[in-house]
């Protein structure tokens, strides 16, 4: 009885899933490779487009604005390797941001404060996750009745990029 070696051939190893994001060379320059395929180069439009959380909205724009920083300090570089960095800058936003929406949003309160909170929660027969729920829920609830009574309407005003980024919130949910 002999053996047979199994060969791999093209279809086999196509079938390999490649769900990650990757960095690609493309006739127009550099992309990022989402997992579903879609390219991205960087641009501000690709970047409105993405709906990123407002705290990556504002790490992207403090990473331009050092761009802007390093190169209005004297630094010997050109004009296609500042756009260059700035596309990456945007692409590797993109990316993270991509998973924003799903993952929640990391906050830092003191030790102290969280432990009783914590000891709170179970006093009152609630796991922690449920009592932060129905602590930022009341919150938002409190911040909506000030408006209501300041302004006569019952919505926290919210900008626009505020706006798509609950909407893509909204999206992951359903």
């Amino acid at each position: 009885m002999t053996k047979t070696k199994e060969t791999r051939t093209a279809g086999k190893t196509a079938k390999k899933s490649n769900a990650t994001w990757r960095t690609v060379a493309t006739s127009r320059g550099l992309a990022a490779r989402s997992p579903d395929g879609r390219l991205y180069y960087g641009t501000p439009a690709e970047v409105r487009e993405a709906a990123l959380m407002p705290w990556r909205r504002k790490m992207l724009a403090d990473s331009l604005r050092f761009i802007r920083y390093y190169a209005e300090s004297g630094h010997d570089c050109d004009r296609e390797e500042l756009a260059e960095w700035a596309k990456s800058k945007r692409r590797d936003a993109i990316q993270a941001g991509s998973h924003d929406s799903a993952c929640g949003v990391g906050i830092t309160i003191p030790a102290e404060v969280y432990i009783r909170l914590v000891a709170g929660a179970r006093l009152l027969g609630h796991t922690k996750e449920e009592f932060f729920t129905e602590v930022w829920e009341s919150q938002v609830t409190g911040i909506l009745d000030y408006a209501d009574h300041a302004t006569g309407k019952r919505e926290i005003p919210l900008t626009r990029h505020e706006r798509d980024a609950l909407a893509r919130c909204a999206a992951k949910v359903v």
